[in-house]
């Protein structure tokens, strides 16, 4: 499926007006002459630079891709994460499209599977709302029904605060981490691996999706 480019009829804005929400965060000589509403994200890579995404009737400006950090492929491009704005409040957010993914990690001697699930990451900004120790955010539906999460862009943030204030008392627990993590698998739960570390920190489990 394509992502879908809307008409100002089937848009809750007009070209007129976000060029007008586009110029009081940018300036109106940095406003883009040419973009795209898009309220159907199915095809991550056609969302470009300076295109407007509508989700749950707010405009979202996109700005750059991110890139990955873990599992190593330090760099590589994130075509389906994007740092975006908020029009309506001038907020800076990342924008995750719906993107599936399998990717096998390592602890220790355990491998492991990493599924990159839509759904499972939505229960997981719900669990963790207000926690201060995890990014916020919220899953909003798109008009094709794809489960687009929107974050907090300071998240890089609060995990780097996280790591430096916990890292010398998470380290000697990781071999009872990893015990957890062989015992989840063992018995086949479909927690994953953020739903793991979050009932080693918390103790609350993460609803099972899928």
């Amino acid at each position: 499926m394509e992502t879908q480019t809307v008409s100002e009829r089937e848009s809750s804005y007009s070209v007129m007006q976000l060029k007008e929400m586009i110029a009081s965060y940018l300036g109106s000589d940095n406003v883009p002459q040419r973009f795209k509403i898009v309220t159907d994200t199915s095809d991550f890579f056609r969302v470009d630079y300076n295109d407007v995404v509508i989700l749950d009737e707010i405009p979202y400006l996109m700005r750059n891709y991110t890139r990955e950090g873990r599992f190593g492929l330090d760099d590589e491009p994130k075509y389906w994460v994007r740092k975006a704005i908020d029009l309506k409040n001038r907020e800076a957010k990342i924008i995750k499209l719906v993107f599936h993914e399998e990717i096998d990690a390592r602890v220790g001697d355990i491998v492991f599977r990493c599924v990159r699930s839509p759904a499972k990451e939505a229960a997981i900004l719900e669990m963790v709302a207000g926690h201060k120790n995890f990014m916020q955010g919220r899953a909003v539906p798109d008009k094709a029904g794809n489960l687009v999460r929107i974050l907090f862009s300071n998240w890089p943030r609060i995990m780097k605060l996280f790591f430096i204030s916990t890292f010398l008392t998470i380290w000697p627990c990781l071999q009872k981490w990893s015990r957890l993590l062989a015992f989840c698998m063992n018995r086949g739960r479909n927690m994953g691996i953020s739903g793991v570390i979050i009932y080693f920190l918390t103790g609350k489990q993460a609803r099972t999706v899928g």
